[in-house]
């Protein structure tokens, strides 16, 4: 570019000598141009001959000749001749370096000082002003109603934007803070109040696990319990501690299986005496999701042994303590059903006092009484603990008595029978009374199938004692050969 303008300055000269042929104007003009540093040699030729030179114009460097036409100065469409230099490239390319290098650093500087003033400006703008809020974010409590205060010169821009969701953010953190700690001071309070419930409750109040283990349980439950069991909990199942622990073990397992609750009424195993609980089962769950059943338990034992005498007083004989006819046949039924299920043989024995109504007569309804009262002892003696004796009315007995581990025989029974009931019998002021005892005998299922006809033919039975000298037993039959057994005979 340089070459150009330094050739630009001398082309109108240059075009005049190569059209007048003037060599000394063509010498003025390549020494010019040698002259300067950038051109190590000029030459200027034309078209008629003339060739000047000045300076290094070697013919080896030719490939680094710059030619430039030279066009008439008054036919600009002529060639008057050419101009040919030799550039001192060396110097060229270090006037470049250098130029380069001023420019380079001029750059530089600029730069510089663009990156001084955009740091300037984000320091100014944001940095400084993100600082401080950040700053100011630190120092305010969680919770608390403090906020942060925006630049009045960030109001609009994204750093106000961004001040206004962080203050959201604050007052939503302060409102969810506030939530916790009033459900969090709700929590305790009920928690205390459950507290004192569950210690001060009147009701024992016990959670198991499904298997019966005890996981917490109050000081009233444990003063529900006999003095031996109460210092033995964690070594005991729940079951353990009621008479009938197989139907407990059974509600526990109903309870697990079930959402609705479960009440009912269990002894305890008490030594001390007969104690009873209503117990209501329901099932809940801990913190961790697992199943855990609650138990309520109150005292019940006034109200069960008032139910006990109630029920007693409903179905046993005032007099004789035995169970009344309404109550024995009941029992009858029971033992029915319990024979059919297990295939086994029962006999009803129904006995009548003989001579007893003299003694009633003669001595009074006292004197009666007492025979009644010592025959149903004897009777009740002379049985065992699965037979039932019932009062009939009047001076009938009825004894059921079931099959046991061997072969049922009413005979031998009712021989002990009237063996006991032939004592004297002390009837006060120094007189014993005697009686016997008539008894009819029918067995399940040799001659009836139901309780109605079985004392339908002990009934026929005992009549046929009566009928045949009293005192002695026959057990049912069609056969009218078959013989009565006396009490003389036995």
């Amino acid at each position: 570019m340089q070459i150009n303008q330094l050739f630009n300055t001398v082309k109108k000269s240059a075009s005049v000598a190569a059209y007048l042929d003037n060599q000394e104007l063509a010498n003025e003009v390549t020494e010019g141009l040698t002259y300067n540093d950038l051109v190590l040699g000029a030459r200027i030729t034309t078209n008629t001959g003339m060739n000047i030179i000045s300076g290094d114009m070697d013919l080896n460097s030719a490939n680094h000749f710059i030619l430039f036409e030279l066009a008439s100065p008054f036919m600009p469409d002529e060639n008057a001749g050419a101009v040919t230099l030799h550039p001192n490239h060396i110097l060229i390319e270090e006037n470049a370096r250098q130029a380069a290098k001023i420019q380079a650093i001029t750059i530089a500087a600029h730069s510089s000082v663009i990156v001084i003033l955009v740091i300037f400006l984000v320091n100014y703008q944001l940095t400084s002003p993100l600082k401080r809020l950040i700053e100011s974010l630190h120092k305010i409590e969680p919770g608390s109603d403090q906020r942060l205060d925006c630049p009045e010169r960030n109001k609009e821009d994204e750093l106000g934007q961004l001040v206004k969701d962080t203050n959201l953010l604050l007052t939503s953190a302060q409102n969810t803070l506030e939530g916790e700690r009033r459900l969090r001071m709700y929590m305790e309070a009920l928690e205390k109040r459950f507290r004192l419930i569950f210690e001060k409750a009147s009701s024992g109040i016990v959670l198991i696990d499904t298997q019966g283990k005890f996981v917490l349980y109050n000081s009233s439950f444990q003063s529900l319990l006999p003095e031996d069991k109460r210092n033995q909990l964690e070594s005991t199942q729940f079951s353990q501690l009621f008479t009938d622990s197989e139907k407990v073990i059974a509600i526990i397992k109903q309870a697990r299986e079930q959402a609705a609750p479960i009440n009912l009424d269990l002894e305890l195993n008490d030594n001390e005496g007969n104690r009873w609980l209503h117990v209501l089962f329901s099932t809940v769950e801990d913190e961790q999701g697992n199943q855990l059943i609650e138990c309520i338990l109150y005292d019940i034992s006034e109200r069960a042994e008032r139910e006990r005498r109630t029920k007693r007083d409903a179905e046993r004989d005032p007099l004789t303590q035995l169970y009344n006819r309404r109550a024995g046949e009941q029992r009858i039924e029971e033992t029915l059903q319990t024979a059919k299920a297990s295939a086994r043989q029962f006999a009803i024995m129904l006995i009548d006092l003989d001579k007893f109504k003299p003694i009633n007569d003669t001595y009074g309804h006292d004197a009666g009484d007492k025979v009644l009262t010592t025959v149903a002892q004897r009777l009740t003696d002379c049985i065992r603990q699965t037979d039932t004796v019932i009062r009939w009315g009047g001076d009938e007995f009825l004894v059921v008595v079931q099959q046991g581990h061997e072969i049922l025989d009413p005979g031998a029974v009712a021989e002990k029978l009237i063996a006991a009931l032939q004592e004297d019998i002390d009837i006060g002021g120094h007189i014993n009374a005697q009686v016997g005892a008539s008894i009819g005998i029918a067995v399940y299922p040799v001659q009836a199938q139901t309780a109605t006809e079985l004392i339908d033919l002990s009934d026929k039975a005992m009549y046929q004692v009566k009928q045949q000298g009293r005192n002695g037993y026959h057990i049912y039959s069609d056969d009218p050969s078959q013989k009565i057994v006396s009490a003389n005979q036995g």
